[in-house]
Formats: C-alpha cells, sequence, structure tokens
C-alpha cells in the first residue's frame, strides 16, 4: 500500500500545471528599482561535471545566466563549491582552481551580459553598462590546513568571499556545524586566517560554522562578515553540531 501510494503521488504531481506567480505592476516596479544581489548562486559546478555553458536555458536546472537577466538580477556571489570528496586526498586546492579558471573562462565568454567584480566599484559599473556583477566566492575549503599563500594566490585570481570552515568538515583551523568539533571553534591559526582576508579585503563567509566558530569570528574580524546562506533558530532549529549534513 505504501508504494502504491508514492506511486500514485509521484503520477499526480508530474501531472500538475506549473502556474506562474501573478506580480503585480507595482512590485514588479519596485524589484526593477532595487538592487538586486543574490549572495549564494551555484552556478559553475554544472557546468564542470556536464559541460554546457552558463548562457544556456537548463529545462532541469534552477539557474542560468537568461533567468538572472530576465529576473533583474544586479549582482550575486558567484560561487565555486568545491565537495566534500576532494578532501581525503587533500585535492581540495586543485579543484579550487580548476572550478575557478572555468568560471573566469565563462565569464569572459560571456562578457556582454556579465563581468566579474573585484571591488565595489566594480558593480557599480558593471550595473550601469547593463551587465551583471559576479563576485567570486568560495564554498567549501580553499585549503585545508589554510596556507595563507594559497589565500593570497587566490585573492589575485580574483577570489573576494571565502567560506570559513570546508563545507560540512572541520578544517585545520575552524570548526563546521557538521562535524565533530575540533578546535571549540578557531584555533590561533583560523584567527591569523581571518585576519589576513581582513588585510587583503575579502570577505569572511561564516556560513556552515560552529556557534562557536561564528561567535569568535565576529570578535576577531575588523570588518563585517557574511551569513550568505544562513537561519535564525527561531524559524528553524537546526543544532550547531549536527553530524549529518545541513
Amino acid at each position: 500500500m505504501p508504494w502504491t501510494l508514492l506511486v500514485s503521488l509521484g503520477t499526480l504531481l508530474c501531472c500538475l500545471t506549473v502556474v506562474p506567480a501573478q506580480v503585480s505592476k507595482r512590485a514588479m516596479k519596485l524589484h526593477r528599482d532595487a538592487f538586486v544581489f543574490d549572495a549564494h548562486v551555484h552556478l559553475i559546478n554544472r557546468q564542470f561535471y556536464l559541460g554546457g555553458d552558463i548562457s544556456d536555458r537548463y529545462l532541469d536546472g534552477q539557474v542560468d545566466l537568461p533567468r538572472m537577466l530576465e529576473g533583474g538580477l544586479d549582482a550575486l556571489f558567484f560561487t565555486v563549491f568545491v565537495t566534500e570528496h576532494y578532501y581525503p586526498a587533500g585535492y581540495e586546492t586543485r579543484q579550487v582552481l580548476r572550478l575557478m579558471d572555468l568560471a573566469l573562462d565563462q565569464i569572459e565568454k560571456n562578457n556582454d551580459q556579465i563581468e566579474l567584480a573585484l571591488n565595489a566599484s566594480d558593480i557599480e559599473r558593471i550595473n550601469q553598462d547593463g551587465k551583471v556583477a559576479a563576485v567570486l566566492d568560495l564554498e567549501g575549503g580553499f585549503n585545508l590546513d589554510g596556507d595563507l599563500a594559497v589565500l593570497r594566490s587566490l585573492y589575485r585570481l580574483g577570489l573576494r568571499v571565502v567560506q570559513l570552515p570546508a563545507h560540512n568538515w572541520a578544517n585545520g583551523f575552524a570548526d563546521s556545524c557538521c562535524a565533530p568539533h575540533r578546535w571549540g571553534g578557531l584555533n590561533e591559526h583560523g584567527r591569523r586566517v581571518i585576519r589576513e582576508m581582513n588585510r587583503l579585503g575579502m570577505l569572511v563567509n561564516i556560513s556552515h560554522a560552529s556557534d562557536e566558530t561564528i561567535e569568535q569570528a565576529i570578535e576577531i574580524s575588523s570588518d563585517p562578515l557574511v551569513a550568505a546562506h544562513h537561519g535564525l533558530r527561531s524559524f528553524n532549529n537546526i543544532p550547531g553540531s549536527c553530524q549529518t549534513t545541513c
């Protein structure tokens, strides 16, 4: 019986017609007049694994360049995501470089519609030219040891936002929300990572960090932090030390 119900429900859902949301003229004008920034867009990983171009309109995806333009997006964190299966062999930095190479290539290929932004002035200039401003953002580990030379090299290549923990792993300097805690938040090298990011002018992303990591990062950082994809426990009480994917 449960399987029959599941199949029947699946058949019903497949047959439902998707009705476009009705947006009032007033709401549409407000949206178009506003500066719209999406702080977490997984855009390049699809092209890395499946091929294609960010300018392709996908029938089975959630985001692409045509829909970003149609939706009135002005700027985004153009996120490169290094998944956990690169970590055990120490391939995280190699994968960052691969993804950034492809991201930069795709942005350059579609330069008539999207452009790399390295600072706030770039975002303003790019928007004035009628294009989307792309700020390179890393989710996952840039280097599990927190090598500052690697961090500086990625900055020179255009990376401007870095997630503090290695996604749902605790790296060598910061605890994640979703792995056994090693440091009670940050160790001393984690503090050095934050100070170097402050010096370079990189944004520290505290999403996926443990509560202790977040609290200590706020105390240490001389610049504001960003929680790019985050929530409040008053709305969704997800444990800060969960052992599964958050």
